[in-house]
């Protein structure tokens, strides 16, 4: 029985403090801007007016609860405010008075503790910029059993898996890589509490690699033995069943292997070259293998199919609504089975069709369609300048073509996580879609561990540097517990190293910081806890702290 590493359990708590560089900034402003103006912005707005509530349970002690406010009170004491006087925009710091949050522990429900942001005498606020700060606290009761409604990275195992006929090595790596990111896999309650998970059980004995045909893998999870007080999991989300499909590579069969909120995506077996296209029909109506030889079949344009990376993507945005579309790759010597595509906008249909291999005259279409012309391969010396690499598998780095990438963004969100060293970065929506990674192009992550107490991350597209990477996710496994932060940049960061138990506190200050201007740890000795999530906030850092289980 393998027992699943995760995020510790509960929801966010969001605190601040004002940098080294803003202790003397108040007086150094004092003389600058003259007294009355208008307050227009305070720094990370849209982070400070929903901050999502800290939970407790009723059976914790109140000590507890009380040094979290007292400490809360402290980070937030000040935000800074930036505040324009005559036409001339500064920043200055702003006192935070505190009230609240008057909690009893005893009593299940949802309480506050309010901040009110103090303008100096002569300032006013700017309509729409937020003049008070509320931390929502909820009191759980420690008796309820909460359910599960969701398996996180999910995504990352349900995927089919195609292998060829008797090819044992690719299936041992499938199965190592299954077994892998089976351990990713946690709970989270319907308020996002995540609940430690344990992988009972991998069933790969359905499984024939000398017989052609569709299997399953069965993975079977249980909550694990000391969140069972507080945790259940759902029969339905107890076992992941993940497709798998052997065939003959000459058998050129197209399979489906995922689709998600954005796309279709299939794998092949059968090696190509710059000579095969990709050929679709569109119809209103659903077409009988009788009717597809002679029906109107034309070359994508969509840039759907991947030569290099055996795989083929159709994003759904692509597709009309009701519509049936159907897909062919070809050359002038054989052709893929066909594959139908139908989404009515609540349910994705597909099926395959089967088709010839031998290259015959049955070919669908073959007699209607008009191939490539003539002078298509002169398009190939154009494709040097690209400079995309290979995708590519190594100890510390991942690169993809932005087909693949698809495989890896989930319905919710649209993330896509990398794992190396133990260590995952997961890179929010927001990440990828500023990068509009197409088809072609291709993603670089690397994950570098050179001592035990720091990672490094790096990301390129078509080989080209990323700076910025906006709310991504770092998971790191320290002292068999998960870390998890959250990062804006690529950089080096450091990790604790350390014992600590769940709801013990260490200081930055003990801890060598891996840049002095910034990063994970500040120089101003920011508590650091366990499970937290940084968020840079400008020259000030925002700490999102998730509770151990209880």
């Amino acid at each position: 029985m393998k027992k699943l590493l995760l995020l510790p359990v509960c929801v966010l708590v969001l605190c601040m403090t004002v940098p080294a560089s803003f202790v003397f900034a108040e007086e150094e402003l004092s003389s600058e801007v003259s007294c009355g103006g208008i307050i227009t912005a305070i720094q990370r707005q849209g982070l400070l007016s929903s901050i999502p509530p800290l939970v407790f349970y009723s059976n914790e002690d109140s000590s507890t609860l009380d040094a979290c406010v007292q400490e809360y009170r402290q980070m937030l004491a000040s935000v800074v405010a930036t505040v324009d006087e005559n036409g001339t925009s500064a920043e200055m710091p702003l006192t935070v008075c505190w009230s609240g949050p008057d909690v009893d522990l005893s009593s299940p429900g949802l309480y506050q503790m309010t901040g009110d942001i103090l303008a100096p005498d002569g300032y006013t606020f700017a309509e729409g910029v937020i003049t008070q700060i509320i931390v929502p606290f909820q009191i759980k009761s420690a008796d309820e059993v909460y359910p599960i409604t969701l398996i996180a990275n999910q995504n990352l195992c349900d995927g089919g898996i195609m292998l060829a006929l008797n090819d044992i090595e690719s299936w041992n790596e499938a199965i190592d890589d299954l077994h892998y990111m089976a351990t990713t896999m946690y709970g989270l309650t319907e308020d996002e509490q995540p609940a430690y998970l344990e992988v009972v059980s991998i069933d790969d004995t359905l499984v024939d690699l000398s017989v052609p045909g569709e299997y399953e893998i069965i993975i079977t999870l249980a909550v694990s033995e000391e969140n069972k007080v507080s945790f259940s999991l759902p029969e339905h989300l107890q076992k992941i069943r993940v497709p798998v499909k052997i065939s003959d590579p000459d058998a050129f069969e197209l399979w489906i292997t995922k689709y998600d909120n954005d796309s279709f995506s299939f794998d092949y077996l059968k090696k190509l070259d710059s000579s095969f296209k990709l050929y679709t029909l569109e119809s209103e109506t659903e077409l009988s293998p009788d009717e597809l030889p002679t029906a109107d079949w034309s070359v994508d344009t969509n840039g759907s199919l991947n030569v290099d990376a055996n795989c083929m993507s159709v994003l759904r945005r692509n597709l009309t609504v009701g519509h049936y579309y159907y897909y062919q790759i070809r050359s002038d010597s054989c052709s893929s089975t066909i594959v139908m595509l139908q989404d009515n906008g609540e349910k994705c249909s597909y099926a395959s069709i089967g088709g010839n291999r031998d290259g015959s005259s049955d070919n669908p279409g073959a007699d209607d369609v008009i191939q490539p012309a003539p002078t298509a391969p002169a398009e190939t010396p154009s494709q040097p300048e690209t400079t995309a690499p290979m995708e590519s598998f190594t100890e510390d780095s991942d690169t993809i073509y932005g087909t693949r990438l698809d495989l890896s963004r989930k319905n919710h969100g649209g993330s896509a996580s990398f794992s190396k060293h133990d260590i995952q970065a997961t890179l929010s929506s927001d990440t990828l879609d500023s990068l509009d990674i197409g088809a072609s192009d291709s993603l670089t992550v690397e994950i570098k561990q050179e001592t035990p107490s720091s990672v490094t991350i790096s990301v390129s597209k078509n080989g080209e540097t990323v700076a910025e990477i906006p709310d991504t996710r770092i998971t790191a496994p320290v002292n068999g517990k998960l870390y998890s932060f959250t990062v804006q940049e690529t950089g080096t960061y450091e990790l604790p190293e350390r014992e600590v138990d769940s709801e013990s506190t260490i200081h930055t200050s003990e801890l060598p910081p891996s840049d002095p201007s910034g990063g994970l740890f500040n120089r101003n000795g920011l508590p650091f806890y366990l499970g937290l999530s940084a968020l840079s906030l400008g020259g000030s850092f925002l700490i999102l702290r998730r509770r151990i289980f209880r």
